[in-house]
């Protein structure tokens, strides 16, 4: 139970992304431009489109192998700091994603560290 969560990053790893060979030299950071090129968008939403697709290739599989959320939003943070380091999304983007997170669980730990509000009387 406690390397489940590797498995499932090797699983996605290994059978989820496809093994391409290329002849010349494959550039990753152009990816999201060559998207928006083919289907005439601007580059922004090539850059969103882009990071949505790495997102739901990691989130779908852990999401349904998973009952917690602790390992999909590891999961999503992993991708989302990979797509920023690719230079995909603005550093912005992830800044805000991790704010919306910690507010949304900030009222959780509030609740579990006071005990729910409930008096042992």
């Amino acid at each position: 139970m406690r390397y489940k969560f590797v498995v499932i990053c090797l699983i996605n790893i290994l059978f989820f992304i496809p093994i391409v060979h290329a002849d010349g030299e494959v550039d990753l950071t152009q990816l999201p431009q060559a998207l928006a090129d083919a289907l005439t968008i601007p580059l922004f939403a090539g850059q969103i489109l882009t990071s949505a697709i790495f997102l739901a290739l990691f989130l779908f599989p852990t999401l349904m192998l998973t009952r917690n959320m602790i390992a999909p939003l590891l999961m999503g943070m992993i991708v989302l700091g990979f797509c920023t380091a690719m230079t995909w999304l603005p550093f912005w983007f992830l800044l805000i994603i991790c704010l919306l997170v910690a507010l949304l669980f900030g009222g959780k730990v509030r609740v579990w560290i006071t005990g729910g509000g409930e008096r042992g009387d």
